[in-house]
């Protein structure tokens, strides 16, 4: 009898997995009966751990809670608007143009849950939660007037990104020594390395080029020993960004928001007197000293021929690219190629890599404990910043709640969370995110992260940090224009030669004899015409 029942009970388990869809269920399942949050994430380079850890900790206070999260690159943008009424997805980290999601009424006023101190909107969590600070108190000043530019409420929570920098590998560098001493020489980390652009020493920056002249002698050193200088994928986006980057180290912060804000003035190369920036003439400012130098960057980069054979090419998607940039070293011991220093990618790329890294941690001693760095732009002689400034990366990016929500109070519970100091700490720690929000580190949180992680968090709590969310109204309703490069290089010479992208520009062979000048006036005047587009008048 035990025996046909056992051959029963394996019949019976075999067909609930066979016929599963046929609803052969357990009344054990752990989640029956708790309120269910329908998560959309966008999982791009940032992955997805910062998520899974948080929910973790969530759900340890909210018992009664369980996050659903679909991983898909669809939420966001016009995609995500077109379909967010009628999915399941109640929840969302995304990137969106977000005049238009609050103007047609698509996400949910969330007011409340900003406003309220932390401690009391998650008083009846399981775990105590003692964070006083509400989360709008903690949103950088810029992000939170932009939340609040529509009608005074908040619609979402800014999220966070990296930075456009000179991605270096630290170990290259150590061991051709490639970092500059106090005196001028060339030394490894054992050196007495040189203050960096910061000036302070003990920085991620000592040992760094300052000025462009140091980069260019870099770049001739690294010739010399079999190093080449440069690679980057096929996508548009992170060298046009990393172009436009450039252009913001050169000009700093305080040229940057005399556009941002369309308000100040600006002194034109070749004129004596400064030019009132203004919302009907700010397209003037694509003309800066800063772009020059940037396009001039370019230009010597290309010319110099400090670039890997294959950047940019078809085949060079951003995991072949991230790929052939971290072999680089190896293949190079194998007769196949030469190590590449610097990689060309948004400051997500690091995470991106996180299974190369670890195949090439299990494949060799010499790889479990790699170091790659955030270097700051080097400065031109005409550079007007003060400061080290870098542009940031996703800035468009939310977390939000549609207006039409299932289970509206659980999602805001979780949202409180996911904006406490505690989640955004998990969020740098797991996956090098700088959060749009002031907080910190602690000593064991740094402990845990790749040393890439903590460069680029020394250099957001070090420098000037550049992006376009304001709450100027111009950017507000046209930020496709402004995040999609369209603002940034897009411009036809005035015989017909379309650029939009200067390292690619000055690398193929159909653009390559353009000149600095020639892209620099073709700017100006491709502004201009674009500006009228959007701008109507006041």
């Amino acid at each position: 009898m035990k025996k046909i029942s056992r051959l029963f009970i394996t019949f019976i388990l075999s067909a609930c997995i066979v016929f599963g869809l046929l609803g052969c269920t357990t009344t054990s399942n752990k989640y029956e009966g708790k309120t269910i949050i329908n998560f959309g994430c966008y999982e791009g380079g940032w992955g997805r751990e910062w998520l899974d850890l948080a929910i973790q900790k969530f759900e340890q206070m909210y018992p009664e809670y369980h996050v659903v999260v679909d991983y898909n690159k669809s939420y966001s943008g016009s995609t995500l608007y077109g379909k967010i009424d009628v999915i399941p997805q109640d929840m969302y980290y995304t990137s969106v143009n977000l005049y238009d999601f609050i103007d047609n009424d698509k996400f949910m006023d969330i007011t409340d849950v900003l406003t309220t101190p932390l401690n009391e909107y998650l008083s009846d969590s399981l775990i105590p939660v003692t964070e006083t600070k509400t989360i709008a108190s903690k949103i950088w000043s810029d992000m939170n007037d932009y939340c609040k530019s529509y009608d005074g409420k908040y619609y979402n929570v800014p999220f966070g990104g990296g930075f456009y920098s000179l991605n270096y590998d630290r170990d290259l560098f150590n061991s051709k020594r490639l970092f500059i001493a106090k005196d001028g020489s060339w030394c490894n980390l054992s050196g007495d390395l040189s203050v960096g652009q910061d000036g302070i020493e003990g920085t991620y920056d000592d040992g760094l080029p300052v000025t462009y002249e140091e980069f260019q002698e870099l770049l001739k050193r690294m010739n010399k020993n079999n190093i080449i200088p440069f690679t980057w994928s096929s996508i548009n986006g992170y060298t046009q960004h990393f172009a436009h980057a450039m252009s913001i180290a050169q000009d700093g912060i305080e040229v940057f928001n005399t556009f941002k804000f369309m308000e100040g003035s600006y002194t034109f190369e070749g004129d004596d007197s400064p030019t009132t920036i203004t919302k009907a003439n700010a397209y003037l400012l694509r003309n800066t000293r800063g772009k020059k130098d940037a396009l001039q960057f370019a230009k010597d980069l290309i010319e110099g021929g400090y670039y890997d054979s294959q950047a940019g090419a078809a085949s060079m998607d951003f995991l072949t690219a991230q790929d052939t940039y971290l072999m680089s070293i190896e293949n190079s011991k194998h007769g196949n190629g030469k190590p590449i220093a610097f990689f060309i990618d948004g400051g997500h790329w690091y995470n991106e890599a996180k299974n190369t890294l670890t195949e090439m941690a299990d494949m060799s001693d010499d790889y479990k404990d790699r170091h790659f760095g955030v270097m700051p732009f080097p400065w031109f002689s005409d550079a007007t910043a003060t400061k080290t400034t870098y542009f940031l990366s996703s800035a468009s990016s939310c977390i939000a709640i549609r207006k039409n929500a299932n289970e509206p109070e659980a999602c805001k519970k979780f949202l409180a969370y996911l904006n406490s100091d505690e989640a955004l700490s998990i969020c740098t720690r797991s996956c090098g995110i700088i959060r749009f929000m002031n907080y910190e580190l602690s000593e064991d949180d740094l402990a845990q992260m790749p040393y890439y992680y903590r460069t680029m968090w020394e250099a957001s709590k070090s420098s000037d940090v550049c992006y376009n969310l304001c709450d100027n109204p111009l950017i507000f309703k046209n930020y496709s224009y402004f995040d999609e490069m369209g603002w940034e290089w897009s411009c036809t010479t005035s015989n017909g030669i379309v650029l939009n992208n200067p390292l690619n520009n000055f690398k193929n062979s159909e653009t390559r004899n353009i000149t600095v000048d020639e892209y620099l006036s073709a700017l100006r005047t491709g502004g201009e015409s674009d500006w009228r587009n959007i701008y109507s008048g006041e």
